[in-house]
């Protein structure tokens, strides 16, 4: 007689993230057992939200597939995961499931952010600067605004410069 497999997995306590990219980052955790902290379990559960996940809350967040396959307890695993939108703060949680399947409780809950997409187009250059109105001491400007990137978008900022010389790059 084999007695029934009663004992969870242990829950992991040290999830952790790290280098995060515009859509990406790494989550690292120590592998449990099957029975607590021995063994080797069956699988994982990953999930992430954008705001606090919880044992309540853990269900609905979203899960991440493509887990590794657990190793022997106390092997450090990590998995890479994709697909996440820029300059955005994501909170992670893992479940640890053996064959029968008794689940461990939520693992620690750390958040990072993702970084910014880089903005590699420039504003459109002004092509119909048009100086009117002089004075002894003034001039008014007009021009019609390029975008962020190239026309789409507003600028953040315009630099004016002036001289009685003609101005070139």
């Amino acid at each position: 007689y084999t007695p029934p497999d009663t004992i969870a997995p242990a829950a992991i306590t040290d999830l952790t993230l790290s280098n995060p990219s515009d859509s990406a980052m790494t989550v690292s955790w120590t592998a449990p057992g099957d029975d607590n902290n021995s063994g080797i379990a069956a699988s994982y559960d990953l999930r992430y939200s954008t705001s606090l996940v919880t044992a309540g809350n853990f269900d609905a967040a979203t899960a991440v597939t493509g887990e590794p396959t657990p190793l022997v307890a106390g092997t450090p695993q990590s998995m890479s995961v994709i697909g996440l939108s820029p300059s955005t703060t994501y909170f992670f949680a893992i479940k640890t499931s053996d064959e029968v399947p008794n689940t461990s409780t939520i693992s620690n809950v750390p958040s990072l952010a993702t970084t910014a997409t880089p903005d590699t187009t420039a504003p459109a250059a002004i092509t119909d600067l048009a100086a009117s109105n002089p004075s002894n001491s003034a001039i008014t400007l007009t021009w019609t605004s390029p975008g962020d990137d190239d026309n789409s978008g507003t600028a953040t900022s315009y630099t004016i410069r002036y001289s009685t010389s003609n101005i070139t790059d």
